[in-house]
């Protein structure tokens, strides 16, 4: 069972397992489905670009999370954690790194402003700067997934600074993720600014 779902998969055809102790693989359906392609870049946890697939579930039943094989025209590419997905339900998975970009995130103003007169609470400032740098022979998009904090309390509040925050972002306030659609040329860098503000008591700190 997972996410309160309870499943029963009935396999095409009779198999034998030894009676080792050990888990295996047993193949249950095959199944087509088309895909997007695509690179994305999220440089809060990693300095690396990543070739991605997105597609929905082509399953009449759910996909359970948990570890995944993943093959590209018959080449081992690696494991991918697969998270929980009903029929029809989006899906992503990682192919691994696109070893022919170079990403770079680091930061680029800190304001620790103290309270004013009659006034306890602090606002605070960061600024970092995200670095693409492209070693392709082709023109590639690569989509820039950051993050800004999410408050789950309501004396905290968190906004992204818009001015001083590199254009052409889409933002989901609720998850607090900014993405960007960058356009790199052959051999070519582009640079983003994420900006966010924090206000919050004087005697709180801020991790």
């Amino acid at each position: 069972a997972d996410a309160g779902t309870a499943v029963t998969l009935t396999l095409p055809r009779p198999v034998t397992v030894r009676a080792d102790g050990r888990p295996y693989w047993v193949p249950v359906d095959t199944i087509k489905a088309a895909a997007t392609a695509k690179l994305v870049a999220l440089p809060a946890h990693s300095p690396f670009v990543y070739q991605v697939v997105q597609l929905k579930n082509p399953a009449g039943y759910p996909l359970l999370a948990g570890p995944v094989h993943l093959y590209r025209r018959g080449a081992y590419m690696g494991d991918d954690q697969l998270e929980h997905a009903g029929p029809g339900a989006p899906l992503e998975i990682s192919l691994g790194i696109d070893s022919t970009f170079r990403l770079e995130r680091g930061p680029k103003k800190e304001v620790n402003g103290r309270p004013g007169f009659l006034s306890d609470t602090r606002h605070l400032q960061r600024v970092y700067e995200i670095v693409l740098r492209s070693g392709a022979r082709a023109p590639a998009e690569i989509e820039v997934r950051e993050q800004i904090p999410v408050s789950k309390n309501a004396v905290i509040k968190v906004a992204l600074a818009e001015k001083l925050t590199t254009a052409g972002y889409v933002v989901d306030r609720e998850r607090g993720l900014v993405t960007w659609p960058v356009q790199l040329k052959p051999g070519g860098e582009s640079r983003l600014d994420l900006a966010y503000t924090v206000d919050l008591p004087e005697d709180w700190k801020l991790r």
